[in-house]
């Protein structure tokens, strides 16, 4: 989690950080169907084998997964399918579905 950097986005084409407005609503505790679309300005093979970081509603960095390859060459979408508790986090909230990218 210390080597953990901040949003992921080419800041020399983008100006403004793509990530800060993304978020989730889930009143009844389950979020699905949820499609956002992010241009940050990297392509899939700098996004392949980095990590996908969860937030809560606070802010705070809930969970995590590793986005990988849906298929034996590099085609998109990537996917981020196993989320894990975030190293540190020990509260009540899970994460479990699938990010695809691209």
């Amino acid at each position: 989690a210390d080597t953990v950097g901040g949003h992921f986005y080419n800041s020399a084409i983008i100006a403004e950080d793509p990530w800060a407005t993304i978020a989730y609503n889930s009143p009844d505790g389950v979020a699905t169907g949820i499609t956002e679309s992010v241009v940050t300005g990297v392509t899939s093979s700098q996004v392949l084998g980095r990590t996908l970081v969860v937030h809560d509603s606070d802010g705070d960095r809930i969970a995590c997964g590793k986005i990988a390859q849906t298929m034996a060459s590099l085609q998109l979408p990537l996917e981020a399918s196993a989320f894990s508790a975030y190293p540190g986090y020990t509260g009540n909230l899970a994460v479990s579905g699938n990010v695809r990218v691209g």
